[in-house]
């Protein structure tokens, strides 16, 4: 029996979350952007969800303070990513758009590349390991949680789930890496955050900051005994994009 076939807590959390991240105004994954598609989310999420989503949680808050509640738990695996360049190849996946009449090689080979080392295999173990429940460890079931609120945002973003193959970015070359080989020019000013993107890639992942929140809702590294939420400020936000404020869960 696969990861998805299984319609328990871990499917539960990702459902919430695939529902609530379709509004095409959201924009946004970098840190503003994950924590505003988990903000989002959680109120969408079923009474035992929520629980088991805070237990888990809770389990490794003295390993991880700062993200150990429902909405800072997405930016958990950029973090680790930036610290110890850790789960690298899980935040994306990489499937083939080809330019139309573009015919380099017949068929176009798959760009997907290590079948279990890629965003969606990530989420199927998460959502797997969640559905478990006590039958999976307290660790494995707390990562679990972590990696699905922050995947499920990265594979909205464009950028991070297909490379675009054509003349420009041939398939000899791996196409155009998810957006990173996109040159802009000039570079575009996210907003109020200061930060500018000259990649296709980034300027997708700064979505939030277009959307004039720039770093308003998150301050890293976080204040002693905080998330670094802004939760007012993100529920500010998620109410422009979504017309709800979200759930509780910053501070």
């Amino acid at each position: 029996m696969t990861a998805r076939n299984i319609p328990l807590v871990g499917i539960t959390v990702t459902a919430a979350l695939l529902l609530l991240l379709l509004p095409s105004t959201c924009d946004a994954w970098g840190e503003t952007g994950h924590l505003a598609t988990s903000k989002a989310a959680q109120p969408a999420l079923s009474p035992l969800a929520a629980l088991g989503a805070a237990r888990d949680l809770a389990m490794y808050a003295s390993t991880f303070p700062h993200n150990s509640d429902f909405v800072s738990s997405a930016v958990w695996m950029d973090s680790i990513k930036s610290a110890e360049h850790l789960f690298n190849h899980l935040h994306y996946i990489d499937y083939t758009v080809v330019q139309p009449g573009y015919n380099e090689s017949s068929p176009i080979p798959d760009l997907v590349g290590d079948p279990t080392n890629h965003a969606e295999w990530a989420l199927y173990q998460a959502a797997y390991t969640l559905a478990r429940g006590a039958k999976a460890d307290d660790w494995s079931r707390s990562l679990a949680v972590r990696m699905v609120t922050h995947i499920v945002g990265d594979i909205h973003q464009p950028c991070h789930a297909a490379s675009y193959v054509g003349a420009q970015f041939p398939v000899s070359g791996s196409g155009d890496h998810g957006g990173n080989s996109v040159q802009l020019s000039p570079s575009v000013h996210l907003g109020t955050g200061g930060h500018t993107a000259n990649k296709l890639h980034s300027y997708f992942d700064g979505g939030a900051g277009r959307s004039g929140m720039g770093d308003v809702g998150y301050a890293y590294p976080a204040p002693a005994g905080t998330t670094g939420v802004d939760d007012a400020a993100l529920a500010a936000f998620v109410t422009g994009i979504t017309g709800t404020g979200g759930g509780g869960g910053g501070g």
